[in-house]
C-alpha cells in the first residue's frame, strides 16, 4: 500500500502545497511584472531618446537647408548689385561689390563651420550619455573592480620598467 511512488506522489503534493501556501507563483509574477515594467521603461526611454536625436539631426537639417537657401539669396543678390553697380560706377565699385561678395561667403562658411561644430558637439553628447549607460547597465561591481586593478598593475609595471637609468 504504501510503496515509493506514494512517497513520492505524497511529497510532490506537500512541496506544491507548500509553494501555493508560500504564495511564490504570485510573488514570481509580481517579479516577472516588476522586470517587464523595468525593460518596457528602459525601451520606452531609448525611443524618447531616439526621437529627440531624430528631432535634432532634422533641425539641423532644416538649419543647413535654411543657410543654402540664405546663401543662395545672397548671392543673387550680390549678383544683382554687381550687374547694377558695374553698369553705373565701374571698376572701383567692381572692387567693392566683390568684398561684399567675399564678405557674404565667409559669413556662410561661418555659418556652415558653426552648424559642423553644433552637430558634432551634439552627437559626441549623445554617444558619451549612451556609452556611459551602457557601461553603467552592462559591467559588474566586480568587473569594474577588476579592471581597476588590471589599469593600477599596468600602470605600475610601466612606471617601475621606465625608470630613469
Amino acid at each position: 500500500m504504501f510503496d515509493a511512488s506514494f512517497f513520492v506522489a505524497l511529497s510532490f503534493v506537500l512541496v506544491v502545497g507548500v509553494f501555493i501556501y508560500l504564495r511564490l507563483p504570485s510573488k514570481i509574477g509580481d517579479l516577472l511584472d516588476r522586470r517587464a515594467a523595468a525593460i518596457k521603461s528602459e525601451l520606452d526611454e531609448a525611443r524618447t531618446l531616439r526621437e529627440e536625436a531624430q528631432n535634432l539631426l532634422a533641425d539641423y537639417r532644416a538649419r543647413a537647408k535654411s543657410a543654402e537657401a540664405e546663401m543662395a539669396a545672397l548671392n543673387e543678390q550680390a549678383e544683382k548689385d554687381a550687374a547694377r553697380i558695374t553698369n553705373e560706377a565701374g571698376p572701383a565699385i567692381e572692387a567693392r561689390l566683390a568684398r561684399r561678395i567675399e564678405q557674404a561667403e565667409e559669413k556662410i562658411a561661418r555659418a556652415e563651420a558653426e552648424l559642423i561644430r553644433d552637430i558634432r558637439a551634439i552627437t559626441a553628447d549623445l554617444a558619451t550619455t549612451a556609452a556611459a549607460r551602457l557601461i553603467r547597465e552592462t559591467i559588474t561591481p566586480e568587473q569594474r573592480d577588476k579592471f581597476i586593478q588590471q589599469t593600477i598593475d599596468n600602470l605600475d609595471n610601466k612606471l617601475s620598467g621606465n625608470h630613469l637609468r
